[in-house]
């Protein structure tokens, strides 16, 4: 039995150490947006999730030199040295349609794909703004904090 067991932190917590990692990130000019419950703004963050736009190889490896960042887990997920979990989605393609995926949630997400598919329409990945997927559906634009609640 394969059980897993996932740490949570306070949202102010989570933020902090976020706030370390945009400071590193912006010595190298990368454009970047949090994404995912800490976007939402959740009471508890899982892991920090952050889309960056660029070269995945790139972005990676200068990941890896960030001196909080004591192992790599995965090829896109590095363990901190607060214990936190941060998960890099680097993209150099469709970076506002990436930043709305990974904001979530999930339920969200799927809720406003089913709109689509009911109405016969795929959702554009070429978006410059997150509203135009609930304009192009006649959805009033939702804030990244109450998709929680779908």
């Amino acid at each position: 039995m394969n059980l897993k067991f996932e740490k949570r932190v306070d949202y102010e917590v989570a933020y902090e150490e976020y706030k370390k990692v945009a400071n590193y990130l912006n010595k190298k000019d990368y454009q970047y947006t949090k994404v995912g419950s800490l976007r939402r703004k959740r009471d508890t963050i899982g892991d920090i999730d952050i889309l960056i736009k660029g070269n995945k190889n790139e972005v990676y490896s200068y990941i890896m030199n960030y001196s909080e960042v004591i192992k790599k887990i995965t090829e896109d997920t590095f363990l901190l040295k607060s214990g936190i979990e941060l998960q890099i989605i680097a993209e150099k393609e469709n970076f506002t349609y990436t930043k709305w995926v990974t904001t979530g949630s999930k339920k969200h997400i799927k809720k406003i794909e089913e709109i689509y598919d009911e109405k016969g329409l795929k959702i554009n990945k070429k978006i410059e703004d997150e509203k135009e997927i609930y304009e192009r559906i006649g959805q009033k634009y939702l804030e990244p904090k109450k998709r929680n609640e779908l």
